[in-house]
């Protein structure tokens, strides 16, 4: 079994199946068929998907199943945050300040 991430990908993006199919080159019933894993692409199908949604085919389809988005999304809320800007010291907040101009 091929799952595909193509209905997260569409909607993402505002598209109808119809719009979709157009795109294609195929019938919105594909697309259909595709979403709900009825029907297995074509290498050609999948790389013009991949092309439309300008990634990569693996982001689109996997013979694995794709890891839900909530567990995505629980992994991404626990991660210490990365650095921000103002917690690096600058020559300004690190007391360097540049000597005084002669007088």
């Amino acid at each position: 079994m091929i799952h595909n991430r193509l209905n997260l990908y569409r909607t993402e993006r505002g598209l109808s199946r119809k719009e979709l199919a157009e795109r294609v080159d195929v019938n919105p019933q594909t697309i259909g068929f595709l979403e709900r894993g009825d029907y297995n692409p074509s290498v050609e199908l999948a790389l013009r998907l991949a092309r439309v949604f300008e990634v990569p085919v693996e982001a689109l389809f996997s013979l694995d199943p794709f890891p839900s988005l909530s567990s995505q999304l629980a992994s991404v809320a626990v991660r210490p945050p990365a650095v921000s800007p103002l917690s690096v010291p600058t020559s300004l907040n690190a007391g360097i300040l540049p000597a005084p101009a002669a007088t």
